[in-house]
């Protein structure tokens, strides 16, 4: 999942801090209850300790009732490249099915290769997707 809309390009303070706007946040509800709708509910939440992703991540865990304790924070996603990306999430999806939210064009990069698709489009704000990971 990408995070949800932040303010830009207005906002003047450091890019880390940079917080949802009002849409971003009422989208990262709805994305979350579209997820719950689809019957793909994580185990876990991993997500980038900046901001917005944070703010992202605990709607999300709250429309999908879980716990504080599932959510998180992993230095390396801030902006992390796919295979910073793609490392974390092999390390946190061994106890079951996990959400990772991250920053563009890493996570939009990683699941265009977990889809196997180069054209795929990039993720819109709270956009998100589901994968089997290769060899699972």
């Amino acid at each position: 999942m990408r995070h949800a809309h932040a303010e830009w390009p207005g906002y003047c303070g450091e890019d880390f801090d940079r917080p949802l706007t009002p849409q971003g946040l009422a989208d990262a509800a709805v994305s979350a209850r579209d997820m719950r709708e689809a019957g793909q509910l994580p185990v876990r939440i991993i997500a980038s300790p900046a901001r917005r992703t944070r703010q992202t991540a605990e709607i999300v865990a709250q429309e999908l009732g879980l716990p504080a304790s599932a959510v998180q924070y992993i230095d390396a996603l801030y902006n992390g490249s796919i295979s910073a990306l793609w490392r974390e999430l092999q390390q946190a999806s061994a106890s079951g099915p996990v959400l990772l939210i991250a920053h563009n064009p890493g996570i939009s990069g990683l699941a265009r290769q977990l889809a196997r698709d180069a054209g795929r489009a990039p993720f819109a704000p709270a956009g998100w997707d589901r994968f089997t990971a290769p060899g699972r």
